[in-house]
């Protein structure tokens, strides 16, 4: 052993060159344990013939302490206890898998640029992730939109509007103060398209549902064992492809591709 634990305080003393049974009874009582040479140890005492002791410690210089009676030998084996509590550095705690949860579950909520076609519109987003395993989770996630994108043109202009929601698999690569997650998954979205017309050209709206693989960049910071903050880039092509017509001529594509950058807080338990 070549620390200490200090919640135990036990070290390994090694008794060199003529170490006596009333020393040795000395340290085992103060709480070290006596090895013989050759042994590792976190310290070690070598005695002379004639009772004087010199304590080696790593990383410190030979000190000497005579331990001929008794009361010096209890102060010689007290020594080197204060000593090695104090200088040498304690055993790394080991990870004690009791104090782990076995599941994580975490909830975000997030606001979000999202390009989709024309300008860029904003939304809020949500999402429930379940880590039933340590690097992999399910993630459940929504968007529902808050501004509209605009494609413009000279026959007029339209709004888009999509509420989207979906489903991925999650990979943690990284979840310690810094965050690095992927997600791949599929999401449903419903797009609302309302056009204004400019004279001689009459306005409309309309609708569809499309599918939207995705993949996501997750990065961020945990604060703490609870709070963190996501920031994210996610990118999906809508299927089938769109287009999107001012008197049927097509002026652009609905999410082709989608790129949306999200910043929000998060929960985890």
């Amino acid at each position: 052993m070549s620390a200490l634990s200090a919640a135990v305080a036990v070290a390994h003393v090694v008794l060199l060159d003529g170490g006596s049974a009333e020393l040795e009874a000395e340290l085992r009582a103060s709480g070290l344990s006596v090895c013989s040479a050759p042994c590792e140890a976190a310290a070690m005492v070598r005695c002379t013939p004639d009772s004087a002791c010199t304590t080696r410690i790593p990383g410190m210089q030979p000190h000497e302490l005579p331990s001929a009676t008794r009361d010096q030998r209890v102060k010689l084996a007290e020594s080197v206890r204060g000593w090695l509590l104090e200088r040498v550095a304690p055993l790394p705690k080991a990870a004690d898998s009791s104090e782990q949860p076995s599941t994580v579950f975490e909830t975000a909520l997030t606001l979000s640029g999202i390009w989709q076609g024309g300008s860029p519109g904003i939304s809020i987003g949500g999402r429930a992730s379940w880590f039933a395993f340590r690097k992999i989770g399910f993630t459940v996630e929504g968007a529902v939109p808050l501004t509209s994108a605009t494609v413009s043109a000279t026959e007029g202009e339209s709004s888009l509007r999509s509420w989207m929601f979906g489903w991925g698999l999650t990979l943690r690569w990284l979840d310690e103060t810094l965050r690095l997650h992927t997600t791949f998954g599929m999401m449903a979205a419903s797009v609302l398209v309302r056009g204004t017309a400019f004279a001689p050209y009459s306005s409309g709206s309309d609708s569809m549902w499309a599918a939207l693989p995705f993949a996501r960049l997750d990065s961020g910071a945990n604060l703490g064992r609870h709070l963190f903050v996501p920031l994210s880039v996610t990118f999906g092509v809508g299927l089938p492809s769109t287009q999107i017509t001012f008197a049927d001529r097509p002026v652009a594509h609905w999410a082709t591709p989608l790129v949306r950058l999200e910043a929000g807080t998060g929960y985890r338990w």
